[in-house]
């Protein structure tokens, strides 16, 4: 199985957490335009940060985790009544990066990979700040408070 595969199964099988959830959040429909745009730039942040490794195969790994990352609103489109960014969290960034590598990688290469995929987690959150959504329940599953960012924090991540 692939790396993006994989982060792709655990994101979603971790949006699951979303169910318990004090709290639940409606899906918002997008344009085709504002798709396009969030599509595209949770991509282009993805592939920036996966550019840092100097290996395309990684940078590609990235910029695919940092937009399958929204997996984790299928739930909510889908009706039910789930909190639907569960996978914007810190923990889940180390956990997904830790089986991924673990899962699809020699030994060896395991820790360059654990770092894209958790670079690929946090660029998303930093394309989500910049585009004005800077509100993420970062400690999720332990705790599904939201923690707002304040805008500048999109150039730290």
């Amino acid at each position: 199985m692939t790396a993006s595969a994989l982060f792709a199964l655990v994101s979603f099988v971790w949006s699951l957490s979303g169910f318990l959830s004090p709290t639940t959040s409606s899906f918002g429909e997008y344009t085709s335009s504002e798709i396009f745009q969030e599509v595209g730039g949770h991509v282009l942040f993805g592939l920036l940060v996966g550019a840092l490794t100097f290996n395309l195969s990684l940078a590609l790994v990235c910029g695919a985790s940092s937009i399958l990352i929204d997996l984790d609103h299928t739930l909510s489109a889908l009706g039910f009544q789930v909190l639907d960014r569960s996978a914007h969290s810190v923990i889940f960034a180390i956990v997904a990066g830790l089986i991924v590598a673990y899962m699809t990688r020699p030994s060896q290469s395991r820790p360059i990979l654990s770092v894209t995929i958790v670079g690929g987690v946090l660029s998303h959150l930093s394309y989500d700040i910049f585009a004005g959504y800077g509100a993420f329940p970062i400690l999720a599953p332990f705790s599904y408070s939201l923690y707002s960012f304040p805008t500048w924090t999109w150039l730290g991540l």
